[in-house]
């Protein structure tokens, strides 16, 4: 069983009981995702049963977190950060969804887009979830230009 006591700090704590002034969203990203797995691994489950129940656990983990008064818009579970192998781009790309997700200031929102241009499809995505519809019609000329600026 994973060590409880060290999952939040008293810092921690008092961080996410605390109001913050302004806008800013917090992100919670979990950087030890794989430990958990080798320290709640049971040999009797297969690979993806194994990650299941770490999964499970980080939820249970979670729940203090998210329950406290000022708690974190998103999280993410990072994991193999030893790994020059690993899926870090991957992992990356979540976050930054993550993040631009978590924005509900528009012009703070187009800020992080536009910083973030060599992801196209990230630049996609906004483009298209915050264009105008007219009558039930998406207008395509919108999405365009929408995602060319978000290049800029």
């Amino acid at each position: 069983m994973p060590d409880k006591a060290r999952f939040l700090l008293d810092l921690e704590k008092r961080f996410f009981h605390e109001e913050r002034l302004g806008n800013v969203p917090v992100i919670a990203v979990f950087t030890k995702f794989d430990d958990l797995i080798t320290q709640v691994y049971d040999d009797n489950l297969d690979e993806k049963e194994n990650r299941e129940k770490a999964k499970t656990l980080l939820k249970d983990l979670q729940a203090p977190l998210f329950g406290s008064a000022f708690p974190p818009r998103e999280s993410v579970c990072v994991e193999d950060l030893h790994d020059d192998n690993g899926n870090h781009q991957e992992q990356v790309k979540v976050l930054i969804k993550k993040t631009a997700g978590s924005l509900d200031n528009l012009a703070l929102k187009m800020l992080f887009v536009s910083v973030q241009q060599n992801n196209l499809e990230l630049c996609i995505e906004y483009a298209i979830g915050h264009t105008r519809i007219f009558d039930g019609n998406v207008n395509l000329q919108d999405i365009v230009e929408d995602t060319l600026l978000c290049m800029k």
